[in-house]
């Protein structure tokens, strides 16, 4: 078993978690696949089972609600370079505990060779103008470190290492340090060194770092599957005092049950919002709690030996398969939703079409009649329509907004009529579909009919209801002209 906790002997320390569902992060993935403002190096050495990682990325700080570009403006500070040099450590990972007969609980451990990834973090804050030039030149020679896919041998990748961290101290004293232990299950350890300490830099101020270079290492780590990139704040970092023996375990406890409390807000704000997309991930984050509770909950670090661990008895679990059903559920009555309000307005888009057709052939029937002689149609045999004429001339007069109105007026009446329309009335959005179904049912049982004669009869109704609503709308603005021209 090893003794891996460097972080134990200082007095800043801070723990969070980096959401993984596997509970096995791939160390030679990190800084992949994220764009061209990130430049990252990783290679295992053929000597021992260990491996070097190192990312480069220029990062802005979005905590503000103006556009980027106005913040930079504003704040140019905002802009800031951050560096990651690491390597693999072997780490005692917990896989069980064990219930003997007899005395107290224990956990099962195993070794992982490279079951851990620790190193710094460097923040390389926006430089003077009289520095600028300088620090140019030591990014493009950090990011030429970097560069080349070839196989470096062992000797190439310490030299890498010791240039790096020797490059940013030399060329940027003010940059901050920031150490860190990543291990595979997620867990993160963040502390500052004596040397940092020593700056003076307030406390305040060292859990600021300490927030971005968790960001940083985050957005370098994971992807961001089940929420965007700007809200990476679903899991916390939590101050852990390691030094002294009852803090510590409080620290330990805390940082794990906030943990948990963050994803289980996050996924109830989800639900809360009720879209079809925040479900689904909400279902995602769901995830990462069921995860993160079956790996990491279950344990506490020793006080004594923070290497190693004991069982949790004080944070209580999440029932999470309910909650998973339930939102499975809602997805399917979202996605239920938004089939049939699609159906709705494409029937609606079906009913303006008719109208128009209709308005057309109105219109034609109309023409053909001033055409035909006096009194010829009135000949026996002949069929009229008793045309509204004042809404023929409004319509003549202004084609366009008539057609608008129908289209609109008609697109409504679709959807307020259907039985899960969209909810234009928040507090009563289904009165109308509620008030025709107690009718139907009604006449249905006068009627003595069966559930398939109740409901061709809602049908029915809802018909009719749609034909006298068309007929009225029709007929309505020469009502209107008739009544208003005397």
């Amino acid at each position: 078993m090893t003794h891996f906790a460097p972080w134990a002997a200082s007095p800043h320390s801070y723990a969070g978690w980096v959401p993984n569902v596997g509970s096995h992060l791939s160390f030679s993935l990190i800084g992949s696949g994220r764009g061209p403002g990130v430049h990252h190096f990783t290679q295992s050495y053929d000597g021992r089972s260990d491996r070097l990682v190192a990312v480069l990325q220029r990062r802005e700080t979005d905590d503000f609600l103006a556009w980027k570009w106005v913040n930079r403006l504003i704040w140019p500070d905002i802009v800031q370079h951050w560096l990651l040099i690491g390597t693999t450590e072997p780490v005692s990972a917990p896989i069980g505990i064990v219930e003997p007969r007899r005395g107290e609980k224990r956990v099962r451990h195993a070794l992982d060779e490279q079951g851990g990834l620790t190193g710094a973090i460097y923040m390389i804050p926006r430089p003077l103008p009289r520095d600028r030039l300088q620090q140019r030149w030591m990014l493009d020679e950090i990011r030429a470190h970097l560069g080349g896919s070839e196989e470096r041998p062992d000797r190439a990748l310490d030299l890498l290492q010791s240039d790096l961290s020797q490059l940013v101290r030399w060329r940027v004293p003010s940059a901050v340090r920031v150490e860190f232990a990543l291990m595979r299950t997620g867990e993160l350890r963040l502390w500052y060194s004596e040397e940092v300490l020593a700056t003076g830099i307030k406390r305040e101020q060292l859990y600021v770092h300490a927030r971005q270079a968790y960001f940083f290492l985050k957005d370098m780590v994971h992807h961001h599957t089940h929420h965007e990139p700007s809200s990476d704040q679903i899991t916390p970092l939590v101050p852990v005092n390691t030094l002294d023996a009852d803090r510590h375990r409080a620290g330990e406890e805390k940082w794990r049950r906030e943990t948990l409390w963050s994803l289980s807000r996050a996924v109830e704000k989800l639900v809360r919002a009720g879209k079809l997309i925040d479900l689904r991930q909400a279902m995602g984050i769901l995830a990462y709690a069921d995860a993160f509770q079956k790996t990491l909950l279950p344990y506490l670090r020793k006080d004594s030996r923070p290497s190693e661990f004991i069982p949790n008895k004080t944070v209580h679990s999440y029932d999470y398969a309910h909650i998973k059903e339930s939102t499975r559920v809602l997805i399917e009555q979202a996605q239920a939703r938004r089939t049939h309000n699609t159906s709705m307005l494409i029937a609606a888009l079906a009913s303006s079409i008719a109208a128009i057709s209709l308005l057309s052939s109105l219109i034609s029937t109309h023409n053909s009649k001033i055409d035909m002689p006096p009194k010829a149609w009135q000949r026996p045999g002949l069929i009229d329509l008793n045309l509204p004429q004042g809404w023929l001339e409004f319509v003549a007069r202004l084609p366009f907004i008539a057609i608008v109105v129908v289209c609109v007026a008609v697109s409504l009446i679709s959807l307020l009529v259907s039985d899960d329309g969209v909810r234009l009335l928040r507090r009563s959005p289904r009165k109308l579909a509620q008030l025709a179904r107690g009718i139907s049912l009604s006449l249905a049982r006068r009627a003595n009919l069966q559930a398939r004669g109740a409901h061709w009869l809602l049908l029915g109704l809802y018909g009719g209801t749609m034909v006298t609503l068309v007929y009225g709308l029709i007929y309505a603005p020469g009502f209107v002209h008739r009544l208003v021209g005397g």
